[in-house]
């Protein structure tokens, strides 16, 4: 049986100043909400972060990173990149409308981090950014091919004739 540790904060600690997370999150934690065809979690979540009580707000600052594996959207090759957010920050509310939710005195940092690491990947991944996509077929010999239909002809131009 695997343990999730999320990222817990207790307020109380910020009273000595800045504190310091590092660690990893586990691929099943991220839950980035079904399955992409182009992009999946190729391992866990590297965090090294601090936070920072900046009036009624807490102010990460550090770097997230994690391995994607990837699917050319133009050749459909795989591949492998790591998406790191450094420098990375948030701004996380204590009070009003998007306040965080407080349980005693402990707040879980885990969605923040997840958010962020979704709202940053990519939505198009390319294997190089060159390149060309997938190779055309080979023409068959028969048939027009390299051929330029004459002007004002098109392939609609039959069934335009049709009489129903």
């Amino acid at each position: 049986m695997v343990f999730i540790v999320p990222v817990l904060l207790n307020l109380t600690q910020l009273a000595s100043g800045v504190l310091t997370f590092e660690g990893t999150l586990p691929a099943t934690e991220l839950d980035w909400g079904g399955p992409d065809d182009l992009v999946a979690v190729g391992g866990p979540l590297f965090y090294h972060f601090t936070v920072r009580k900046q009036g009624f707000a807490l102010l990460l600052q550090g770097t997230l990173a994690v391995e994607l594996d990837c699917c050319c959207a133009r050749c459909l090759k795989f591949f492998r990149q790591r998406l790191e957010l450094s420098p990375w920050s948030a701004e996380l509310a204590l009070t009003g409308e998007d306040a965080l939710p407080v349980i005693g005195e402990v707040v879980d940092l885990t969605p923040r981090l997840r958010e962020d690491t979704v709202l940053a990947l990519p939505h198009h991944p390319l294997c190089e950014p060159e390149c060309g996509g997938l190779p055309s077929p080979p023409q068959s010999g028969g048939g027009q091919s390299g051929v330029k239909p004459a002007e004002g002809e098109s392939a609609w131009s039959a069934l335009d004739q049709l009489k129903f």
